[in-house]
């Protein structure tokens, strides 16, 4: 049964990346997505294939292997859906060429035999380490009869349908087409949308995730600063934590971006929420890096505009409840005067002796213009803290000035202020003082 024309969607694939434009008209996109790679599964499956082997070709010099090339097989790759349940392929009406209820596959390549065999006994294992923990009364040898004939039962199922009827096989026909995508020479814009898709939409999907943790590294190795390092250290903390990934280098890396820049940044509210994961949800962190963070946010928070002093001040007070090992950074005697050992330009939390130095940008804190600012600094420390719940980080990330502004024009109260009427255009302290005075009326 021949079911597609794999040969003829992969020349109108070929032919849409090979379109003079540099991104695909938006009219021709949502005719594609909508009536043809979101309806029909079968159109799905083997457009991933068309996908691999186009950007197999481009990578191997095969095509053109450029720029364009890379962005529109992204773009399409990210067109396309893929089930999330075997319920999702079942029946025939969301098949373009639904086989008939007659039809037997092809048979299938080794590879695919092996890797579908491999799966299916390891599935088989699980089961039957559930069944052997739940019915301790049967004898040994009908448990071994029993579970020695279910990879045999299941490989005959699967086998009765055809690849795109398979969830196992959209599983690797996705992860291969990422993969073959992501290594070609990917622009700016392009490498921030794979790295924005990729956790929430292609890690929790594919059967090998932790195969993707070479992109994620070289993608920070290249990019190391700006929003593209944001992404890629987001996405191997979530390997890291999800998936088993060890990546010893991690927080040094992602101290080496906090500075005064990222503060300003259009991307601060993504920094803001990686640095919040990071710190506040591991509670196995020594104390020296918590130390480091703690004094380099707090040190470049003097430079920062309000919205981000608000959530510095937030977060440092949230760490110091959780790691009470760090409070000797606020909690120094009384009088006593000291070096600041801190070293601000070291970019390795180890060797930057946080520890050993003091957070005296609290009081510097406590002055600033902005009184929410300052009531915020003079409460860290305190003992009524200790006592009050955490700060919700996610209410402090999304501040901007619009917001702040906002917020005061909508309190009741107004803020008081202290106000002398001046009697000259010039300070008493100016040269010029005396010259232009203000006459009352």
């Amino acid at each position: 049964y021949k079911y597609m024309n794999v040969d003829l969607l992969q020349k109108w694939m070929r032919a849409m990346i090979r379109q003079e434009s540099t991104h695909m008209d938006n009219g021709m996109k949502n005719m594609v997505e909508g009536e043809f790679f979101r309806p029909f599964r079968d159109v799905q499956y083997y457009s991933l294939g068309s996908i691999t082997a186009l950007a197999t070709a481009a990578y191997n010099n095969e095509g053109c292997n450029d720029q364009k090339t890379a962005e529109k097989l992204l773009e399409l790759l990210m067109m396309v859906p893929v089930p999330s349940s075997d319920e999702d392929l079942e029946g025939n009406s969301q098949y373009l060429f639904s086989p008939p209820v007659d039809a037997i596959p092809d048979e299938v390549d080794d590879a695919e035999s092996d890797e579908d065999s491999q799966a299916i006994e390891e599935e088989s294992d699980e089961d039957s380490s559930d069944d052997e923990s739940e019915s301790d009364g049967h004898e040994q040898g009908n448990v071994t009869r029993e579970e020695s004939g279910r990879p045999q039962k299941r490989r005959k199922l699967e086998n009765r349908k055809f690849s795109f009827q398979r969830m196992r096989m959209f599983r690797r026909e996705y992860q291969k087409a990422w993969l073959a995508v992501l290594r070609l020479d990917l622009p700016v814009g392009s490498l921030k949308q794979a790295l924005h898709f990729l956790p929430k939409n292609v890690l929790s999907y594919v059967s090998h995730p932790l195969r993707f943790s070479d992109f994620f590294m070289q993608a920070y190795s290249d990019h190391e600063l700006g929003v593209i390092g944001v992404l890629a250290l987001d996405g191997l903390f979530l390997l890291m934590t999800e998936y088993g990934l060890e990546y010893p280098n991690f927080y040094k890396q992602l101290y080496k971006l906090v500075s005064a820049k990222v503060l300003y940044a259009k991307y601060r509210t993504r920094f803001f929420s990686l640095l919040n994961k990071c710190l506040i949800r591991n509670e196995m962190l020594p104390a020296y890096l918590v130390a480091a963070f703690i004094k380099r946010l707090c040190r470049c928070g003097l430079n920062a505009p309000p919205s981000a002093a608000l959530f510095v001040l937030a977060l440092v007070s949230n760490l110091l409840r959780k790691h009470p090992e760090c409070n000797c950074l606020v909690q120094r005697k009384e009088g006593t005067e000291m070096e600041d050992l801190f070293a601000a330009e070291e970019d390795d939390p180890v060797e930057c002796r946080a520890l050993q130095s003091s957070l005296w940008e609290l009081a510097v804190y406590e002055r600033h213009y902005y009184p929410a600012v300052a009531t915020l600094a003079k409460s860290i420390g305190r003992e009524e803290e200790a006592k009050a719940p955490p700060h919700i980080i996610d209410d402090f990330a999304g501040h901007t000035y619009a917001s702040l502004f906002s917020q005061e024009k909508k309190k009741k109260t107004k803020t008081a202020l202290t106000f002398k009427e001046p009697a000259s255009l010039f300070t008493e302290d100016d040269i010029f003082s005396g010259c232009l005075e203000i006459g009352s009326s």
